[in-house]
């Protein structure tokens, strides 16, 4: 083996989500370490790539495609998706052969191409888990479940949880053989600085005429945006000035029907309710609002949610999924329960109203984020199970969940 070993990093798209933003902080740190070289493929052009290239990643594009898909015509279209995958696999395989890697990794659950090829060379492989599926994303596999987790196990070396909660979904759906490991996304956390809780509320509560509410994510039904507006609709109906701004990508037609749950504050204009789009410098955003909001009926991780406190602003998330790893209920954040609306509207009630929480809360918070979420333990921890299957060692920390 060579002295310093390729891995080539599979992404299911090009866009710059959490999954892709996680997956530059992992290739940049092994770069860094100058003991592994990474390099990336991906099914288009995109953001992904431009980011990539500009930190010196090798990258490649193949035109490959997912192995699940959202119900509806799904009958019709896995039969799409099945021979477009079998049709690119040559050009993958092709493009693995030159770049020759030691070990291929697959970053998300959705494409199966990087491990089929990696099958086919006999290359170790590994699957990054960073996601339920069903339950965030409405898809179901084209395959189905049990014949894909056969899939996944048998085709790689390890398998890599994004949460707890992914995992434990994971072990619902198959007998493993071997354990499923968790290991937290990691961030640069020495690019931020701690807030005062204080001046915070101050500025974004006290001295603010309409305190923001900010979603970040796709804008989809999956993402909880209606029960946010719900919330908002209660919060206006009691008399509290509040303003919610979404950022993010928009299923079409989506945001009009979330509108039209205020068309009867329409008179109220911007301030009840903002579509801000894509936005670039998405941390001027987390620095201007109140609270943050987590509303996913089921998020596999809540990277929102370590985003939103490294900028030093509260967060109010569903108590499901991997939320309740990131934040715990009146201690770090607040929790309420997926599609209790009202109970919504209490926590954001409670903060804007009760300064002594607001700041008690948001102090826990960065200090929980910044001591758990660093880069460093993400690296390292991918890098021993990296390790661990080039030279078929087992990692110290193999199955283990870090809290």
């Amino acid at each position: 083996m060579r002295n310093r070993p390729i891995i080539c990093f599979i992404s299911h798209q090009s866009r710059m989500n959490g999954a892709e933003k996680s997956l530059l902080t992992l290739m940049q740190g092994i770069n860094e370490s100058g003991r592994l070289q990474a390099v990336l493929l991906a099914p288009e052009k995109g953001p992904l790539v431009v980011h990539a290239r500009s930190m010196g990643i090798k990258t490649y594009i193949v035109p490959y495609v997912f192995w699940t898909g959202k119900r509806g015509r799904w009958v019709v279209k896995r039969l799409v998706r099945l021979v477009v995958n079998l049709v690119t696999l040559p050009a993958v395989l092709l493009t693995l052969k030159r770049i020759d890697p030691d070990l291929v990794y697959t970053n998300s659950l959705v494409v199966p191409s990087g491990a089929l090829a990696a099958r086919i060379l006999k290359i170790p492989h590994i699957w990054h888990a960073r996601e339920f599926v069903e339950e965030d994303f409405d898809g179901l596999y084209d395959w189905g479940a049990s014949m894909s987790m056969s899939i996944i196990e048998r085709f790689s070396k390890a398998v890599i949880c994004n949460s707890s909660a992914v995992r434990q979904k994971l072990y619902r759906l198959r007998k493993w053989r071997t354990p499923l490991s968790v290991t937290y996304n990691g961030f640069d956390v020495a690019h931020y600085n701690r807030v005062d809780a204080t001046l915070k509320y101050k500025k974004s509560v006290t001295l603010s005429e309409f305190p923001v509410l900010l979603m970040v994510g796709s804008v989809m039904p999956q993402k909880g945006h209606e029960q946010a507006v719900l919330a908002l609709k209660m919060l206006i109906q009691r008399g509290l000035k509040v303003t919610l701004k979404i950022a993010g990508n928009s299923l079409a037609g989506y945001p009009e029907y979330l509108e039209s749950i205020l068309s009867e504050y329409d008179g109220m204009g911007r301030h009840v309710l903002n579509f801000e789009g894509v936005v670039e410098d998405i941390d001027r955003l987390y620095q201007q609002a109140a609270i943050t909001l987590v509303c996913s009926k089921c998020e596999a991780f809540g990277r929102v949610a370590v985003e939103s406190l490294l900028n030093g602003t509260p967060v109010i998330g569903t108590n499901n999924g991997g939320i309740p790893e990131v934040i715990q209920d009146d201690f770090t954040g607040l929790l309420y329960e997926p599609g209790n609306y009202t109970g919504l509207a209490d926590k954001i009630e409670l903060l804007l109203n009760r300064p002594k929480v607001y700041e008690r809360i948001l102090n826990a918070g960065q200090a929980d984020i910044f001591n758990r979420f660093g880069k460093e333990n993400y690296i390292k921890e991918i890098s021993g199970h990296i390790g661990a299957c080039l030279y078929n060692t087992r990692p110290s920390h193999h199955g283990r969940c870090r809290r």
